[in-house]
């Protein structure tokens, strides 16, 4: 186990803490491990006056050279991970790091949890052992818990045979943990009625957006504004128009949904070209060769490979729009990144977070998924207007600016606010 102190953060706007004397809310938050849409939150977090955080990792992924099987790529981030806040390492005992609930195995979180005076737990997930150990060690101090997690009631029919067996006794082991906790934070309307619909106590929700490091996009963007872009990489005339899309290679994505809409698009005259960013488990690319070459575009659709996050957002700066053709996405941050990026965004009605980031004709469409013409019709309209992409793009901006950290920030410090003297068993009587 190792400690860190935190160096200086991001400059946030908060208010004067001297208006308020009011003793920050000790929280402690417990993490799987480092991840890359999860540690500007911790950054924003450990500048709010009126909470002093502490991190506890589970185990080291994504910092030490780990290799994602799935993908085979290390996971490793060109990006300042463990800067900017207190956090702990605990070691993980598990010798399967990748399998559901044993993969973290943490005995010392039980008394990392009892030795500090924390007001309150946060606590992202169930599915893994040393979760339940977090939400014991609270409970046994009566500390309250914040649970966050991902889920969409979106494509979550139900699977046959054993899966249908593991899957119901998943579905218990959440809704004892949901039950448990003070507090259930949901971050779109699908992720908060999936919660409901697993158990969460109505009374408990509460709003924290889906957000991306808004700031650390800019500062990238920065960074690589004087790459060069798709447009001059791969020789595209000035007015071609660029699609990215981003994420695994799987099934789930449709992405030979956007490979037949570009080719309809194409068909109609249009000079338009599909990037595809991310890669998958081998022989994942293959049907969506298959589809290129069924519709000769060749020429027009190209693979980035798995991209780094400043080589994602070097690829959003040469992009003129962004596509989410998924099935099945939560909460797709690719798609939280495009829009601070200005990009308009078309995505499919699949995506749980499309109802927030997308405004229909504002910085977007949402369209049925798996009506290709239908994303196909949307490109179309953006494809033929300059003007309008360069609007919804600007709209996208706006609105990424009200789904960021600090909005996720407030809205804790503001349910903590809330606790109950009794609910905080170690703050010192004044």
């Amino acid at each position: 186990m190792s400690a860190n102190a935190p160096p200086a953060g991001p400059a946030c706007d908060w208010a004067d803490p001297r208006a308020d004397h009011r003793p920050p809310h000790r929280l402690a938050i417990v993490a799987l491990h480092p991840v890359q849409y999860q540690v500007g939150m911790w950054r924003v977090m450990a500048q709010h006056p009126r909470l002093d955080v502490r991190v506890f990792y589970l185990d080291r992924m994504g910092t030490d050279g780990t290799v994602d099987r799935t993908l085979d790529v290390e996971l490793k981030w060109d990006l300042p991970m463990l800067e900017g806040y207190p956090y702990e390492f605990v070691s993980n005992w598990s010798p399967m790091r990748f399998t559901p609930f044993v993969s973290r195995i943490n005995p010392r979180l039980f008394p990392r949890l009892l030795q500090e005076p924390f007001d309150a737990v946060m606590v992202h997930g169930y599915q893994a052992l040393s979760n339940w150990v977090a939400l014991a060690s609270a409970k046994l101090r009566n500390i309250p818990v914040i649970y966050r997690g991902e889920g969409s009631v979106l494509g979550n029919e139900p699977p046959m045979g054993g899966l249908a067996r593991a899957r119901r006794l998943s579905h218990e082991l959440n809704r004892h943990f949901l039950r448990a906790c003070r507090h259930v934070a949901y971050s779109s309307a699908d992720n908060r009625a999936f919660q409901l619909l697993r158990g969460a106590r109505r009374e408990a929700l509460f709003s924290m957006p889906c957000a991306v490091d808004n700031e650390m996009i800019d500062r990238l963007a920065e960074e690589v504004a004087d790459q060069p872009r798709l447009r001059v990489r791969f020789d595209l005339h000035a007015e071609a128009v660029i699609i990215l899309t981003a994420g695994r290679f799987s099934p789930g994505k449709r992405f030979e949904d956007a490979i037949m809409a570009v080719a309809r698009v194409a068909a109609e005259g249009y000079d338009v070209h599909l990037f595809i960013a991310g890669n998958g488990p081998v022989g994942s690319e293959l049907p969506l060769k298959r589809t290129i070459e069924a519709h000769d575009v060749r020429d027009r659709v190209h693979f980035l490979g798995w991209l780094s996050p400043a080589e994602l957002v070097s690829a959003m700066s040469g992009a003129d729009l962004f596509v989410m053709s998924s099935r099945v996405d939560r909460s797709p941050k690719a798609m939280s990144e495009a829009l601070v990026m200005g990009l308009p965004v078309i995505s499919s009605d699949r995506v749980g977070t499309a109802r927030e980031l997308v405004r229909e004709g504002e910085n977007g469409y949402v369209y049925a998924c798996g009506d290709v013409d239908a994303l196909a019709a949307s490109i179309t309209r953006l494809a033929a207007d300059g003007d309008a992409r360069r609007a919804m793009g600007a709209a996208s901006r706006r609105l990424a600016a009200r789904h960021d950290f600090n909005a996720a920030t407030e809205a804790l410090v503001s349910v903590l606010d809330e606790l109950p003297p009794e609910e905080r068993p170690w703050r010192p009587k004044r």
